[in-house]
């Protein structure tokens, strides 16, 4: 019950993963938080779900530059992404930021010539 209280308790939830997909044990955790009964049950989703008004966000980080991710052969970081976004963070009321993603310092360094 600590993790729904603190949950329920936040005005904002931010979850940060690797692109490829939710660790291991951040899913088990979301497994377990986010259960049935706990945040939704008998039409208590999306819209009128437990969590409606509040915001969350996910930040994605990737082992490699922004240009190997290929829609074409992999799909979009956005349809990878779209069951954690949807399946959970929404049917339970959040409202989802836009995703962000973020790609290693060492990839920005080189673009454009910058540095950071």
């Amino acid at each position: 019950m600590f993790y729904k209280s603190t949950v329920v308790r936040s005005d904002n939830l931010a979850i940060s993963a690797a692109v490829v997909s939710v660790p291991a044990i951040l899913k088990g955790c979301l497994d377990k938080v986010f259960a049935m009964g706990k945040f939704y049950e008998n039409g208590r989703i999306y819209n009128n779900g437990l969590l409606k008004g509040k915001k969350a966000l996910l930040s994605i980080t990737t082992g490699g530059p922004e240009k190997n991710y290929i829609t074409a052969k992999y799909g979009s970081t956005d349809q990878i992404l779209h069951p954690i976004q949807t399946g959970i963070l929404e049917f339970v009321g959040f409202s989802v930021y836009r995703l962000k993603y973020i790609f290693p310092l060492n990839a920005l360094k080189r673009m454009n010539g910058k540095r950071f």
